[in-house]
């Protein structure tokens, strides 16, 4: 069948061509997939121009490609294709200790595997059962994580604890090479085809040497004939000293080419409020609203065991498309696994509700103030923000870090405040004005008696010199000012920019007291 999803690499990045702009780019003539190219975007392989005089031209897959399994390769009727992404995430992430050793890890995000959650333990096969790891099950966790030593295998199934009806619950296969690519920051490795971004940091684990052109290393660790480096790009992606790709071959000596490109693939939680934690992402509320942008794949868990309604080609135009996407979570979070190649999804993300992750009663969305040494206090479960206002004027905003004790501000009459997470206020306090007229609020008459709004403001706006901290607007300074709507503008953004010259504050003082000026 023929391959409409295909990529043409130019100008340092790819682009969506079809194969009658491919042949006018060649001039007519074939391109081979040795060339490099060409990328079929389902499966990551490189791919030939095939033209001829009794056919249009089109685009063809070699037959020693290490995958077989594309889409576009073997699927001929859309309507009816067993198609789909794979039903089960895992991760593998290397762990670097602090004598520089390492050792892997195999995720398995139980949100994605809803049988987790009916198991104690799991048995996990390596190599088609060559060799068993057995793995306690933590109801707490978000993820089970299996401790594979310092060596990789190719294979890992996993069953439930039960010996006597034992059931696969996962199954998971990585390429047989002779180079691995982790990322720096969380370890996990980059899927095979994908994009490495030239202002990150890798870490990479060759049989070899690693050498590129503009490329900085740094050997971490070696061990069992493997070499740890980490990379970092020393020039601009742009430049022609670094490879437009990393090549990595199999063991069957098949090239990979990781694509070097800002364009990465990848999945962004655009709302509602969320901060990170060792086990994922937590969020506030019941929809996620995500951001895919990149060309790549995207799946979440929990899904049910088929795609009951699968529409493939409205599957394979998402690929190409950067969309704003809205999912109802569970109760237990959502894993959603992301990634250029198809076939080897190696990235992902687990979104928690916070709620689920309460260990005790106090922490809800309320915020309970508390007394200490005759002060109020506050301890926000979550990342919060404190903003202060005079009326309705925001004055002052401050951060509130999660699981930290903060005194709360002492409030002048007419002045309020609050604190969020996110968007959500859950707590508020405010300083109620009196009912009767302040003294000093008299010698609002002297102001009319020698400036009007404009004449003060010109006045206040003319001094020079230096100035001094100012945060808040008093009440007796708001209610002299009653009748000076510009001039009282002007010294609330005075307040909102902390800070007042300091002759432009006398005047005001002067004002407040009934002084002359």
């Amino acid at each position: 069948m023929s391959l409409n999803h295909v990529s043409y690499w130019e100008n340092r990045d790819w682009h969506h061509i079809s194969a009658m702009e491919a042949a006018k780019k060649s001039n007519g003539h074939p391109i081979k997939a040795s060339e490099q190219k060409l990328l079929c975007d389902l499966c990551s392989h490189f791919i030939s121009l095939c033209v001829g005089q009794e056919r249009s031209p089109y685009f063809k897959h070699s037959r020693g490609d290490f995958y077989k399994y594309c889409p576009e390769r073997t699927v001929l009727d859309y309507k009816n294709s067993p198609f789909s992404i794979p039903k089960h995430f895992a991760g593998l992430r290397i762990v670097i200790d602090k004598n520089q050793h390492f050792h892997f890890e195999l995720l398995i995000p139980k949100a994605a595997n809803p049988e987790l959650s009916k198991s104690k333990r799991l048995n996990v096969y390596h190599n088609n059962h060559h060799k068993v790891t057995q793995v306690k099950v933590d109801a707490r966790s978000f993820f089970t994580k299996v401790n594979l030593g310092n060596t990789i295998d190719n294979s890992y199934a996993v069953y439930n604890d039960s010996s006597s009806n034992a059931k696969q619950i996962a199954n998971f296969k990585i390429p047989k090479l002779n180079c691995l690519i982790f990322r720096e920051n969380d370890g996990m490795r980059v899927s095979l085809g994908s994009e490495l971004n030239p202002n990150n940091e890798y870490l990479v684990l060759t049989r070899g040497d690693f050498k590129y052109s503009g490329i900085q290393k740094q050997r971490l660790a070696r061990s069992n004939g493997w070499n740890l480096y980490r990379i970092g790009f020393s020039t601009n992606v742009n430049s022609k000293t670094v490879n437009d790709f990393f090549h990595m071959e199999t063991i069957d000596n098949e090239p990979i080419g990781y694509r070097i490109t800002r364009n990465t693939a990848g999945i962004d939680l655009i709302w509602p409020e969320h901060f990170k934690t060792k086990d994922g992402i937590n969020y506030l509320g019941n929809t996620l609203y995500l951001y895919k942008h990149g060309q790549g794949w995207f799946d979440h868990a929990p899904k049910t065991e088929s795609h009951q309604s699968f529409n493939a080609e409205a599957f394979l135009q998402s690929f190409e498309d950067s969309r704003l996407l809205a999912l109802k979570a569970g109760d237990n979070g959502m894993v959603v696994a992301y990634g250029r190649s198809f076939i080897d999804i190696a990235n992902y993300k687990q979104f928690i509700p916070s709620l689920t992750v309460a260990d005790d009663a106090a922490r809800k969305l309320l915020l309970k103030p508390y007394t200490k040494n005759n002060h109020l206090y506050v301890k926000p479960a979550y990342n919060a923000t404190l903003k202060q206002y005079i009326d309705e004027f925001e004055i002052k905003t401050s951060f509130l870090a999660a699981d930290k004790e903060y005194p709360l501000p002492e409030l002048q009459a007419g002045t309020s405040l609050k604190i969020y997470y996110g968007a959500d206020c859950v707590f508020s306090k405010n300083a109620s004005i009196p009912n009767h007229e302040s003294p000093k609020s008299a010698p609002s008459s002297n102001i009319q008696n020698k400036y009007d709004d404009a004449g003060l403001l010109n006045l206040l706006r003319q001094q020079t010199g230096d100035s001094k901290p100012f945060i808040i607007v008093a009440n007796q300074l708001k209610q002299a000012l009653k009748h000076y709507p510009n001039t009282y503008a002007w010294v609330c953004a005075q307040a909102r920019q902390k800070a007042i010259n300091i002759k432009a504050f006398n005047i005001l003082n002067k004002i407040v007291n009934g002084e002359d000026y």
